[in-house]
């Protein structure tokens, strides 16, 4: 009694009810409007998409990992800024790093005479003999370029220092020389060694000399001059002359060269858009056979093939258009903007197989016109309904602190926009001609054709689709199943627990390797520095970009618990692995027995003596008249090691905590890879956020559309369960979180809700009672039309199984759970779940319904 009263009162005439009747006559009057006038509705958006689409010559393409996945206004960026400031010796001309990593073919020793010696001179060619074209101009990388930077100057001069001493017999039993690792000593000179050398190993019966390495890793920091050609004409160079050394000596072939930086991971990342777009048309192709196949019917009349090639031609239009218009604004073009076309085909073409079931829904007696009228006012609700979910769920996204996420969204609600626009007006508009070709009996491929109305059938089994007529009976069967209520909420139980536990091992993580395509030759050289430099130690730069008074005893001691701390930090190596210019030189002071205040006009001293010239490159003085001996900042390197893209990310934040404590001394640590901690803590942040927001959107729309309360809490609880699978499921199938898992999540949040929204919505809607009569009758107006769209998701995903990247095989796999986990709550828990406070009738009574249907 008390559920009857409370849908007595959930059904009344209410606020809500009265905005759908509205909506639903607007949306009939629209379509009687389009069914008498449909050349205008057929024209105008083929104009409108013509003209916007002119836009796509503006397009921007945006491929730098480090401007992409980084927030506007992050630490890394301003990090970024200060060493390429200070690298430049404050001329603000950004700085690049290029890196050569070398490695024997077979894994073997590096450090032999022969490869030794032809790496050496492979790096004094680069620093003194590398000649470059440059807009027209034959360059010289060391006079033009290298030469405005010190520390370009002297790029892996220990690599030389460690080889001659290796190789040289008076120095080998030295007690002075110790050549071992992460840490060398040449005559009381420390040198880190890590970042240079990889895959090492020691020899303990030598007192842990080096015995063999398996990668140099030689790096170049260059000024740029803010000239991308530049960079890019330099690293050709580079690459060109190595090619040249394999070719020019067979023996080299058995080395294997590989070349790293920013501007070559754009590049290779760019090369995504290259392998996706290709494979669109297959997605087309797919889509126009399950159209044709599934909207054949065995009336010839009543078929619908073309009306559905329409609506696929109507999602090509809104992607053209969409482009156009968002490249002309100028919102830029990245990798995981390439799979919007295949996202907008698929959001798409559902909407079109729920007008053509409305449509079918709709007495054939009444004139096109009507007919649309009354379709539109059936499904145009339920449209609006998922538009506005999928609009809302990528529009979060949009204000995304990651800029490639927010581009992607842009560019996905404007695809979605117009084809929502479009399926009101060019789609409703080819209905139209398509309705008065029903109603003259033309067939339904060949126009000029008339079907002879006696040949016509008219029943409705044959004007349904077999494959439909056949899952129609099973579904019907199986809710006549006693247990069937039972049986599926364990089901669902256990995928609960699953997906729970799936969430629960999600991890954040971000690898440049995830932005490349399989075969990039980037993700062998990533392999070796992750097997072998990583983890044995790297260098890192520390800034001290308001130098302190050095004579001041108390602020020296200072800015030697400062670097005491880094050094004792987490992962750090040791004090063994820094090189800093002070210790030396106190060592120096101290042998001369200069006093504190002296400190100045000693170091002016000290750096000039040809033994301590490497030290010049980390100190920067007062350029200011009087004051040219004073020290204003410098800088050191200390050494690090990490076993995976996490610890980076950890280790990261852990300097920053650090700096901010000695916040006087403006400390900045820098690594390459730095804004990569930028992302993983911004995920980490905004992630829960994001999907917190669009699920809290999601659920404010099904309201406005839903006023019956149990049916809006179960539908909202599927949402939520969906989403958890999907998370949880990913998880499970060894993914990490990252910005493209990320964009992924919050697809899924917008695709989810279209299938419980359309069988929730028609459930609400519906005026039939009994709840078997309810479901079969739902099975036909949502059901089967959803089963069809996640088919045609599917299929217009399915090409990208052929794109061998990251960004696609995420996307590929959040689709493939969405229509999975989306056509089990819709059309197995939703249902069983509406039991729980909408008991059913007794089953058997409703035998005889399943037999008349079929």
């Amino acid at each position: 009694m008390m559920l009857d009263k409370v849908d007595e009162q959930s059904s009344s005439p209410q606020t809500g009810e009265k905005c759908l009747d509205y909506l639903e006559r607007l949306f009939q009057r629209h379509g009687e409007l389009v069914g008498r006038h449909p050349a205008v509705f057929l024209i105008a958006p083929l104009l409108v998409a013509g003209m916007l689409s002119i836009g796509v010559v503006n397009v921007q393409m945006a491929d730098d990992m480090r401007q992409l996945y980084t927030p506007p206004g992050s630490v890394s960026l301003d990090e970024y800024r200060q060493h390429s400031q200070f690298l430049s010796d404050g001329n603000y001309s950004t700085s690049g790093v290029f890196y050569i990593g070398i490695a024997r073919r077979d894994g073997g020793n590096l450090l032999q005479l022969n490869y030794a010696n032809f790496i050496d001179q492979l790096n004094q060619f680069v620093l003194n003999n590398l000649t470059f074209n440059f807009e027209g101009k034959l360059l010289s990388f060391n006079r033009d370029v290298c030469s405005k930077s010190i520390s370009c100057t002297k790029s892996n001069e220990v690599f030389r220092l460690i080889v001659d001493a290796y190789f040289n017999p008076r120095l080998t039993s030295n007690a002075d020389v110790k050549l071992t690792y992460p840490v060398a000593s040449i005559f009381g000179n420390r040198m880190f060694l890590g970042g240079l050398f990889g895959g090492v190993q020691t020899d303990p019966a030598q007192g842990g000399r080096i015995s063999s390495v398996s990668m140099v890793h030689l790096i170049y920091q260059y000024p740029t001059f803010e000239r991308q050609k530049l960079v890019d004409s330099f690293e050709k160079a580079v690459r060109d002359h190595l090619a040249t050394l394999v070719l020019e000596d067979p023996w080299n072939d058995n080395l294997e060269f590989h070349t790293y930086s920013s501007s070559t991971l754009k590049d290779e990342v760019s090369r995504t858009t290259l392998y996706a777009l290709p494979y669109f048309p297959i997605s087309v192709l797919l889509l126009t056979a399950l159209l044709v196949s599934v909207l054949c019917t065995g009336d010839s009349t009543t078929s619908k093939p073309l009306e559905g090639l329409a609506g696929l031609v109507n999602s090509l239009l809104a992607i053209a258009a969409a482009f156009g218009l968002v490249a002309a604004v100028g919102v830029p073009y990245n990798s995981t903007v390439t799979v919007v076309p295949f996202i907008t085909l698929a959001l798409a073409v559902d909407d079109t197989f729920i007008l053509l079931a409305a449509w079918h829904q709709t007495d054939r007696r009444l004139g096109p016109a009507s007919r649309l009228g009354l379709c539109l006012k059936e499904a145009g609700p339920a449209i609006t309904v998922t538009v506005s979910t999928d609009v809302f769920s990528f529009l979060i996204g949009v204000f995304s602190s990651t800029p490639a996420v927010s581009s992607f969204c842009i560019y996905t609600v404007a695809a979605i926009l117009f084809d929502y626009i479009f399926q009101l007006t060019f789609f409703c508009a080819v209905a139209a001609y398509g309705g008065r070709r029903e109603a003259n009996s033309r067939h339904c491929l060949f126009y000029w054709k008339t079907v002879d109305k006696r040949t016509t059938t008219t029943t409705a089994p044959a004007r349904i689709n077999p494959v439909q007529r056949i899952l129609s009976k099973l579904y019907a069967q199986f809710w006549q199943w006693p247990a069937s209520r039972l049986f599926v909420l364990v089901i669902y139980a256990v995928y609960l627990v699953v997906s729970l536990y799936g969430a629960s091992t999600i991890r954040v993580n971000l690898t440049p390797e995830n932005l490349l395509v399989t075969n990039s030759p980037l993700k062998r050289y990533i392999w070796l520095a992750e097997q072998y430099i990583y983890p044995q130690g790297f260098s890192a730069d520390v800034y001290i970009l308001n130098a302190p008074d050095m004579r001041n005893r108390t602020q020296l001691q200072r800015v030697q618990q400062f670097v005491d701390e880094l050094e004792h930090s987490r992962f750090a190596v040791g004090h063994d692995s820094t090189s800093f210019w002070l210790e030396p030189f106190q060592r120096y002071m101290q042998h001369l027995g200069a006093d504190d205040d002296e400190f100045y006009d000693y170091l002016s001293d000290f750096v000039h003596l040809s033994s301590n010239e490497r030290w010049t490159r980390h100190l920067r003085f007062d350029q200011r008249p009087g004051r040219r001996h004073l020290l204003t900042q410098f800088s050191f390197t200390t050494g690090f090691k990490i076993t995976d893209w996490v610890s980076r990310s950890d280790m990261v934040v852990q300097w920053r905590q650090l700096c901010d404590r000695y916040a006087d001394l403006k400390p900045v640590v820098y690594d390459e890879y730095n804004f990569i901690a930028d992302q993983v803590v911004s995920l980490k942040t905004t992630t829960l956020q994001e999907v917190g927001v669009a699920f809290c959107c999601m659920g404010l729309v099904c309201a406005l559309f839903i006023r019956q309360r149990d049916v809006l809490f179960w539908v909202l609880w599927s949402l939520f369960s969906m989403d958890l699978g999907v998370i949880g499921l990913l998880a499970l199938w060894n993914l990490d979180m990252d910005p493209t898992l990320v964009v992924s999540v919050l697809m899924s949040i917008g695709l989810t809700v279209d299938f419980t929204i359309h069988m929730a919505y028609h459930y609400h809607r519906h005026h039939e009672q009994c709840w078997m009569k309810r479901m079969l009758a739902l099975f036909d107006v949502a059901g089967w039309p959803l089963i069809e769209g996640g088919l045609c998701t599917l299929l217009a995903m399915l090409s990208l199984v052929f794109v061998s990247s990251h960004v696609a095989s995420v996307f590929l796999r959040t689709v493939l759970l969405v229509v999975i986990l989306g056509l089990f709550h819709s059309l197995i828990v939703l249902p069983a779940l509406f039991t729980l406070t909408h008991w059913p009738e007794k089953l058997s009574t409703v035998s005889s319904l399943v037999s008349s249907k079929f």
